[in-house]
């Protein structure tokens, strides 16, 4: 019998060559959409969450065309005035209702392409807290969580699955572990800012320096917070923004600097251009 040895070695996948193609250029301060995103909008109401979901999905200067197929869900979103617009430009594909059979209907819809030939998507689940099958357990749109890139992407760009609540606590945590973009609006509940922090304070420079970041932030009304976990085409690691514009984190020398300040923190920002919400 031959004695033949074979190169055991563990062989990397391959990295394509080929870029993504997007159907239109997005700005590099946004989260990374091409790679596909999980998005947790966090606010009390009346703080600018449908504001919020209306800029990134109809202003042109986010995502407005960027994904093909885009479905909105959510128990008042048909009689929410700020949704409205949106509403009416995705009429055929807005459900006041969240169930498996839904969610398996669209992920049937997009795995019966290949990648190359299928469109990409988003999903949007609005005030998830207001739907009663939002928390079950092994749900269809807590497993399509873990796996949205391969099922919402395209070649020809990301997908994106987005989620608005009023408490962090009441997305399941399946979820929350799956999210990679978390904007975080006002909130005075002390408990509800204590479990942001414990949840995310750890990857944005600590909890002084996450406090830090929340309270300049919070001092404008209807202002966000944006934490990209996975960070974005500037920057590789995990990055903060206030209002998608003003970068907050990381900031050079941080580490050293726990009182660095607020004209500390612009003078490091090279965003000119602000974007209206």
């Amino acid at each position: 019998m031959s004695n033949k040895q074979f190169d055991l070695t563990v062989l990397p996948l391959r990295q394509k060559t080929e870029k993504i193609r997007t159907k239109r250029p997005v700005d590099h301060r946004l989260f990374n959409v091409d790679n596909g995103v999980c998005v947790l909008i966090l606010a009390p109401p009346r703080q600018g969450k449908s504001v919020t979901i209306l800029n990134l999905l109809a202003n042109s200067q986010f995502l407005k065309n960027y994904f093909t197929n885009v479905y909105l869900i959510g128990g008042t979103i048909k009689n929410d005035k700020s949704l409205e617009p949106l509403a009416k430009m995705y009429e055929s594909t807005t459900y006041d209702y969240l169930d498996d059979k839904l969610i398996q209907q669209i992920t049937d819809y997009q795995l019966q392409f290949d990648k190359e030939d299928r469109d990409n998507c988003c999903i949007v689940v609005d005030d998830a807290i207001a739907l009663p099958k939002f928390q079950q357990r092994n749900s269809c749109i807590t497993r399509l969580a873990s796996n949205y890139r391969h099922i919402l992407g395209s070649d020809d760009g990301g997908g994106m699955l987005l989620f608005s609540s009023q408490k962090m606590t009441s997305i399941p945590v399946t979820i929350r572990a799956c999210a990679n973009v978390i904007l975080l609006g006002k909130t005075t509940n002390i408990g509800q800012r204590k479990a942001i922090i414990d949840e995310y304070a750890d990857s944005f420079g600590g909890e002084e320096y996450f406090n830090k970041m929340m309270n300049i932030t919070f001092k404008d009304k209807y202002s966000f917070l944006c934490l990209y976990v996975d960070g974005n085409k500037i920057h590789s690691t995990p990055c903060a923004y206030k209002n998608f514009t003003e970068l907050l984190y990381p900031v050079p020398n941080m580490k050293e600097d726990a009182n660095i300040s607020l004209d500390e923190i612009n003078k490091n920002n090279n965003c000119d251009e602000k974007i209206n919400m």
